[in-house]
């Protein structure tokens, strides 16, 4: 799926996207979910990122598939339509993963979707590269990570919610060094 496609879809039913931040992280999440997108990642200040998704992102704001307001908030532009039946089909083979997108992290601050992607980042980095399968030591992994922006109990909170969801399993995200 093309980040285009994604931003189409994600305003036109949840109305907008709370920043740069939190498509990167959905994006991010889509691609854990199983969704189609052909990007790597790295570990940034704010969690993974993706540069393929960064400028992805400034190409849909150029070509008015989303606007962007003062308050870093996206809303839909004057060619998400367009886009949307461009990759109608594109998006109907995904809808229930686009689905389970919305569910499980529609709602989320791009702060919380920060902190969930990063956990689940770091332990599938543990598990994948370091055979590490050691709660305690990923969620501490993550706290180091983080600093003092986030509180333990509050990664606890993430990886606990990850491990619920089925989300938390060893998976090549194509991770880029």
């Amino acid at each position: 799926m093309e980040v285009k496609a994604f931003v189409a879809f994600w305003t036109d039913v949840m109305g907008s996207i709370r920043g740069k931040k939190a498509i990167q992280k959905l994006v991010y999440f889509s691609k854990v979910l199983g969704i189609p997108f052909d990007n790597s990642y790295k570990m940034h200040y704010f969690g993974p990122y993706s540069e393929t998704v960064a400028q992805e992102i400034l190409d849909a704001e150029k070509a008015d598939i989303i606007n962007c307001t003062g308050s870093y908030v996206y809303y839909p532009g004057s060619q998400a339509e367009s886009i949307r039946s461009q990759y109608h089909s594109m998006i109907s083979d995904n809808i229930d993963l686009l689905s389970k997108l919305i569910e499980l992290f529609g709602d989320m601050s791009p702060s919380k979707l920060e902190l969930y992607a990063t956990t689940h980042y770091v332990d599938n980095i543990q598990k994948h590269l370091y055979n590490n399968y050691d709660k305690e030591e990923i969620v501490q992994a993550v706290k180091n990570l983080k600093g003092t922006k986030f509180e333990i109990i509050e990664i606890q909170q993430a990886y606990n919610d990850l491990e619920d969801w089925g989300l938390l399993h060893s998976i090549d995200l194509d991770v880029a060094n």
